[in-house]
């Protein structure tokens, strides 16, 4: 069986999945820990480290790719756009909530042990004055248009991305579906695509890293804005459009794939190409790589879909939003104890609390978006 799935689910992203939470927090403990102590920046594991980062376009690809084939599933039917949203509510929102009020919380409970704790020399963590305007931002996903920053919950912004993707997207489909036959709307929608990913590529290799939205707005990072995104979300829905396609080719061609997108990660890793091009390695060599798996190469995919590989996959979103808050609330054991133990304590933290974050919050709430939202 070339590639195992049953309906929309795929094996093999679970193993992508994996990767690419992987590499989130293996970056962010690397420099909250300062690891570059015991692993110096030049060498390979710094390099992949200082760059891991690349997970979260990794996860951007895989999004627009698995909400394609969701709003793909009845193409024959008119896109349900309203039953779409409110599913997305239900995956999405209610850990993210408690997430969130952990991370308004907490830094008012434990204020005198938090304040003015150093995680580097640079960084500081302090009790901060949270305003209402700042919690609404977070609560309706404006974070990333935004000057104000809440320290605990800053990766949050990629989820912010994501949701005004998903805001928009089915939107577009459904203009689609409503204006060409059924015939030529995979045709369509490829051209679509590839326009669309071919100008925002272009735009962000031009511009100032600041769309104009990011500029009226104060937006902190501008390269966190959805429009400096959105490409990485496209490519995934163009491979989506792709998948019949890639299925035909014999599963010698995913090896192909996979060692090319295995090259580009390499070549971003130790940045061998201008910073410029930076975000075009990264999404094509995603885009590689899922294609290997969606081919049916033998070893890509055995890697993939090993039980450990998918065990973190299934519970990748869990891990993503407890990973970052946990490290400030870990920190100050460095006090006490030696770096390699406080390490320990939080990736055991991470794992209870983002396994069980997806075992209890998440399973609670897609059994009741199934009875809403069926």
């Amino acid at each position: 069986m070339r590639n195992k799935s049953f309906g929309q689910y795929y094996v093999f992203i679970d193993g992508m999945r994996a990767i690419a939470i992987l590499l989130v927090i293996f970056h962010h403990i690397f420099y909250f820990f300062c690891l570059y102590r015991i692993f110096p920046r030049d060498s390979f594991i710094g390099k992949i480290a200082f760059h891991g980062d690349a997970g979260v376009n990794l996860f951007f690809v895989i999004s627009g790719f698995l909400i394609t084939g969701v709003i793909f599933q009845n193409s024959h039917e008119p896109i349900r756009i309203f039953r779409f949203y409110q599913r997305r509510f239900f995956k999405i929102y209610p850990q993210y909530l408690v997430c969130f009020l952990f991370c308004l919380g907490l830094p008012q409970v434990f204020s005198s042990f938090y304040s003015g704790v150093p995680l580097d020399s640079s960084v500081y963590v302090s009790t901060y004055d949270v305003q209402p305007k700042a919690v609404l931002q977070y609560l309706v996903f404006l974070q990333n248009y935004t000057a104000e920053n809440l320290p605990m919950f800053g990766h949050s912004w990629s989820l912010a991305v994501e949701e005004h993707f998903y805001l928009i997207y089915p939107l577009l489909l459904g203009g689609v579906w409503s204006l060409v036959p059924s015939s030529r709307r995979m045709f369509v929608l490829a051209i679509l695509f590839a326009v669309f990913i071919a100008g925002i590529a272009s735009y962000r290799f031009f511009s100032t890293d600041a769309d104009l939205l990011s500029v009226l707005t104060g937006a902190k990072v501008p390269a966190q804005t959805s429009l400096m995104c959105i490409d990485a979300l496209m490519a995934g829905c163009l491979l989506k459009v792709l998948e019949p396609f890639l299925r035909k080719l014999p599963s010698g061609r995913g090896g192909v794939a996979t060692a090319a997108g295995i090259f580009l990660a390499v070549v971003y890793f130790y940045g061998a190409v201008p910073e410029r091009f930076g975000f075009l390695i990264l999404w094509c060599g995603a885009v590689l790589l899922m294609a290997g798996g969606l081919i049916g190469w033998r070893p890509w995919n055995s890697l993939l879909e090993n039980r450990w590989m998918k065990f973190i996959g299934r519970n990748s979103y869990g891990l993503y939003l407890w990973h970052y808050p946990l490290i400030f609330l870990v920190t100050p054991l460095e006090e006490h104890m030696k770096i390699r133990f406080v390490v320990l304590v939080y990736l055991i933290l991470l794992f209870v609390l983002g396994v069980g974050s997806t075992k209890t919050i998440e399973y609670f709430s897609l059994r009741l978006r199934d009875k809403v939202a069926p």
